[in-house]
């Protein structure tokens, strides 16, 4: 596994840990930033600033 694949699971993993509603707000900006599962880099790195800038 490269580490982008590495960055995608372990993204999917953090957002499955997070209760309601916030999964779900998760998930559905995962899909809007990365249609195809798979974040280009300048994407996969605006989502990491964004979902470990959001608290809870």
């Amino acid at each position: 596994m490269n580490t982008k694949e590495q960055i995608n699971t372990q993204i999917k993993e953090y957002i499955a840990a997070q209760p309601e509603p916030k999964r779900g707000d998760m998930q559905e900006l995962h899909r809007i930033l990365c249609p195809s599962g798979a974040c280009p880099p300048s994407r996969l790195e605006g989502f990491l600033l964004t979902v470990f800038s959001v608290r809870t």
